[in-house]
């Protein structure tokens, strides 16, 4: 599952950074004609609309953010100053003035940094349009609830948000309006928050805008939205969930024979590819073959065969693998996709060089090379390593040299952990080790090795510690090989280590139901038997002593007594036998259930991580990086409690330090950051842990952020203590520069005041702040019985 995120995400980079350069000179084109414009226009409603477009072009453009904000900010201003100039002319509100007021909240809702600020002006500027409208009897007012929805969203205050959209949907449903109604649930369904919460919500927005999409005729938005859905589904682990949705799916389109069952076939197979399931996925992309509309046949075959060549990569058919990707480069080269031409040519070079056909390889891309010349940067990129590959394969060395010279001369400006970078670096290491240049392969494996450890990419780190290993053994360092191999083995043991589990859970699941099936057989045969024999020595008893006196029929009734007290016993010891095998197997499935959470949220972790490495907003990375420690903070709660023999206190000593070594190691690699601990024995129920551990987290990652600027260095001090019966006081104290002056953290709208005061509630616990000689977080708070706090509201 991992690993095809991993891939599916790099895909989606590499077609967004050729979207973006091919699209550059575009941007430069339109800016020009919008200035051109603007210079012919008069003082109207047309130079305001001008005035917007500039505005929404900064916004947009890559580049400078502060300067294209500053930039697209001033252009707004001069269009809403100008739009209200034209309202007092003519004397009332028109529809114009309206659109105006709409774009303006729209520009406000999509500006970057997401400021307070900003989402109030944006719900100011809707609601004017909104009450404008009702004034005019326009339709207009709609899209202004629709923006106040979205305003919301970027405040996080979901509830809100939901009720805006739904009541802009009802009135779009009122005037029949098929396309608002589509585009209002797709936004709906961008809008709310990725999570497992959300699972269902998220995706019938997606449902229900496909099936006004459907309405509409529009093939590229349905294919759209069968894209998110299914996304969506496999963000969060539940492809499960995925396939139900597209067989649905699969049903209504058949019945209608719908020119796009294809696709949902196609998205059935990469669901299947994901899950393993290697052979039904074939099955699916060879239906979908036979069901490609002929006017769609080169582009949509293209990436059906594409799939298939990837599904015998997974399954070791380096035959079948090469014969998919030859079909697929014929149908992209008949729907004159370049892009896709050279990746696919690419992989087909690499099955011929490790087919040891090196010549053939060259001849090919060369052939490819003359067809279809690189048009943009990140295709030379890749036209480059294909080049390097060749000519290594063909023992041209001079010839793959001079092209890792050109790769790392168009690569000097990418950032060191994008994935072609990366690439290139352990390519050519390995180019310059077959070589027997070690200097060069071993500066090119630690340049590899740098950034995985930064990154804490596993996968990058496995290949780091077997270069290193082939190096030093070419080299004769064999004690550094051995241990760079040991590394090895570890980290692709590690990458196992989930599948293995699953595989481990479900042999267990299936040996105890085996198991309990087999001791329910035996406890019923045995009573059976024993009913039998107690039936016998009535019958013998009553046809032996059937003359007998009243003596002889009171010792048989004693003995008949004796016989029913053993049998209880009998059936006592088993049923607590029984009994405490069931009190075994539910203290191994409390542990495993742990185990499975710490195991979720370290995955959150890594989506988190890789998210982060493709993010060039420094407060959106900044963002994603408290949230990786928030996720680690109550991922250690459950490590804790499946290692520990207590599965449900955690000693909270132990925590806190774990807590701060893991934050110091992460913000303070250089240890200029000294911890004090002054920690009570204490242990507490997990519904009260995590709340503490993140409010400890949010504390301590404060301090590390803001409290030492200039990488002074300082002291953090925390403190745990009673102060009477049941009640407790965390302290997290430091010595920096405090909150600046004016700032009052109870009103602070900062998402870690946010948290904290929320959890501090959650807790009934008081949270006090102050700030002088440092920054002092104090949070009194009481021992609950664990029912006291429901369960739902740790998360």
């Amino acid at each position: 599952m991992q690993r095809f995120i991993h891939s599916l995400l790099l895909r989606s980079i590499l077609l967004v950074l050729v979207t973006a350069l091919s699209g550059l000179s575009q941007d430069l084109k339109q800016r020009d004609e919008l200035f051109a414009r603007l210079k012919q226009s008069r003082t109207d409603t047309n130079r305001v609309n001008i005035w917007l477009s500039l505005g929404r072009y900064y916004l947009d453009k890559p580049g400078d953010l502060q300067a294209d904000t500053d930039s697209a900010t001033n252009y707004v201003k001069q269009a809403e100053k100008l739009s209200n100039t034209l309202v007092h002319k003519v004397g009332k509100p028109t529809s114009n003035h309206i659109n105006v007021l709409l774009k303006l909240s729209e520009f406000y809702i999509f500006k970057p940094l997401e400021l307070a600020s900003d989402t109030d002006s944006a719900i100011y500027y809707a609601n004017q349009a909104g009450q404008l409208s009702q004034l005019l009897h326009g339709p207009l007012g709609i899209k202004a609830l629709q923006l106040v929805g979205n305003a919301f969203f970027e405040k996080h205050d979901s509830l809100r948000a939901q009720n805006y959209f739904s009541q802009a949907i009802r009135q779009y449903e009122q005037r029949n309006d098929t396309l608002q109604l589509a585009l209002a649930w797709e936004q709906f369904g961008e809008r709310t928050v990725h999570s497992r919460k959300n699972l269902l919500q998220k995706t019938d927005c997606y449902k229900k805008a496909l099936w006004y999409y459907h309405q509409l005729k529009n093939q590229e938005s349905e294919m759209r939205m069968v894209g998110y859905m299914y996304y969506t589904f496999s963000l969060q682990q539940r492809l499960d969930l995925a396939l139900a949705e597209l067989k649905t799916i699969l049903r209504v389109y058949k019945t209608e024979k719908c020119a796009l069952t294809d696709i949902i076939y196609f998205e059935m197979a990469e669901a299947e590819i994901a899950q393993g399931n290697f052979q039904t996925a074939v099955g699916y992309d060879l239906q979908a073959l036979q069901l490609i509309p002929h006017a769609d046949l080169d582009s949509r075959a293209g990436r059906v065969y594409y799939q298939l060549g990837k599904i015998y990569f997974y399954m070791n058919d380096d035959d079948k693998r090469l014969g998919y990707y030859k079909k697929s480069l014929y149908y992209y080269k008949k729907a004159k996709d370049q892009d896709m031409v050279h990746m696919v040519a690419g992989r087909v070079c690499q099955l011929l060089i490790k087919k040891r056909k090196g010549t053939e390889a060259f001849s090919f891309y060369k052939h490819i090379l003359k067809e279809y010349p690189p048009s943009s940067v990140v295709l030379k990129i890749l036209s480059y390593q294909n080049l390097a590959s060749v000519y290594e394969a063909i023992q041209d060395y001079d010839q793959a040299e001079s092209y890792y010279r050109e790769l790392f001369a168009l690569l000097d400006k990418y950032d060191d952990q994008d994935p072609l970078k990366r690439t290139t670096y352990n390519a050519a290491g390995k180019f310059y080790l077959s070589q027997k240049q070690y200097t060069k392969a071993r500066y090119y494996f630690t340049r590899l090795f740098s950034i995985s450890e930064r990154t804490r990419n596993a996968v990058d780190r496995q290949a780091s510690h077997y270069n290193f290993f082939l190096l030093d053994s070419t080299q004769g360092n064999l004690q550094s090989a051995l241990a760079h191999l040991q590394q090895y083995i570890a980290l692709k043991d590690s990458t196992l280590s989930a599948t293995k589990a699953k595989q481990i859970e479900e042999l267990q699941i299936r040996y105890d139901t085996q198991n309990k099936v087999h001791r329910i057989d035996l406890l019923t045969s045995q009573a059976r038997e024993q009913q039998a024999r107690v039936q016998q020595a009535n019958l013998t008893r009553n046809v032996t002593f059937g003359g007998a006196t009243m003596l002889l029929l009171l010792l048989g009734l004693v003995y008949n007594r004796y016989r029913l007290k053993q049998t209880q016993q009998a059936e006592i010891q088993v049923k607590n036998q029984a009994l405490e095998e069931l009190v075994g197997q539910k203290e191994w499935l409390l542990k495993e259930l742990h185990h499975r959470v710490k195991n979720n949220l370290q995955l959150i972790i890594s989506l988190l991580q890789s998210q982060g490495k493709y993010l060039l907003d420094k407060s959106a990375i900044s963002a994603i990086e408290q949230s990786e420690h928030r996720v680690r903070a109550m991922a250690l709660i459950h490590q804790k409690l499946y290692r520990d023999e207590n599965i449900s206190q955690i000693d909270m000593r132990a925590y806190i330090q774990e807590v701060a070594e893991q934050l110091s190691h992460s913000f303070d690699p250089e240890q200029r950051i000294t911890f004090h601990y002054d920690l009570a024995p204490l242990e507490l129920d997990v519904s009260q842990a995590i709340p503490l551990g993140l409010i400890i987290n949010e504390a301590i990652t404060n301090a590390f952020k803001y409290a030492f600027p200039h990488k002074q260095a300082g002291s953090i001090w925390l403190f745990l203590c009673p102060l009477a019966t049941d009640q407790y006081r965390l302290q997290v104290k430091d010595d920096g520069v405090g909150l600046p002056t004016g700032v009052d953290f109870q009103q602070s709208n900062s998402m870690g005041a946010y948290i904290m005061r929320g959890l501090s509630q959650q807790l009934g616990s008081s949270l006090k702040v102050t700030s002088g000689q440092g920054l002092d977080v104090s949070v009194l708070f009481e021992i609950f019985n664990p029912q006291a706090i429901p369960t739902h509201a740790v998360y």
